[in-house]
């Protein structure tokens, strides 16, 4: 994770947010009370609309470096489970290896309705995390950054959209190992 992410992810936007419903329960405070009127008498306008164009700011940066590194649309919050995940095995897919992973029940074991893949994916020749960059005329560039592997590859999708369809054969791989274990007992 990069400093800008973690600033916004787990600092920056965290704040804005606490902020922002505070000061929304104590709007509607005022509005619910009919006195919102003479309780914007006391508020510095310019203050007002200079935290308004900082929000405004900061959410579309924050926007930007989320589409940038993940190829793809604007933000949205999301968390990892509350008892981690469980691996399940290794699924070579797209020219690389992907780590199938479920999220964990309450006992700490892993509940195959909920499986997915990570990103980034692996290098097939060294299993070293790979790295991806845009390439100027479109695609993406995925690459080793082991210096001794010197894998590289030019894909039409990045990580985030090829993660989604190694997602989609992960599901299906287990749904066939558990018919398997079903009909073996």
């Amino acid at each position: 994770m990069k400093i800008s992410e973690f600033l916004f992810e787990k600092m920056i936007f965290p704040i804005l947010i606490g902020f922002g419903g505070a000061i929304g329960m104590v709007v509607a405070e005022e509005v619910r009370e009919g006195s919102w009127l003479e309780w914007l008498e006391y508020v510095p306008w310019s203050l007002f609309w200079i935290i308004i164009a900082l929000w405004i700011v900061i959410v579309f940066i924050y926007g930007r470096i989320r589409s940038l590194n993940e190829g793809s649309g604007f933000f949205f919050l999301s968390g990892s489970p509350l008892y981690g995940y469980s691996n399940l095995g290794v699924l070579p897919y797209s020219d690389a290896l992907w780590i199938i992973r479920a999220e964990n029940d309450w006992r700490e074991r892993p509940n195959y309705s909920n499986v997915d893949v990570t990103t980034p994916p692996l290098c097939p020749k060294c299993k070293t995390e790979l790295d991806e960059s845009r390439k100027f005329l479109g695609g993406w560039n995925w690459k080793c950054p082991n210096e001794e592997c010197k894998f590289s590859k030019w894909k039409r999708n990045s990580f985030i959209t090829v993660e989604e369809q190694a997602s989609k054969v992960a599901r299906a791989e287990v749904r066939r190992w558990l018919a398997e274990q079903k009909s073996d007992s």
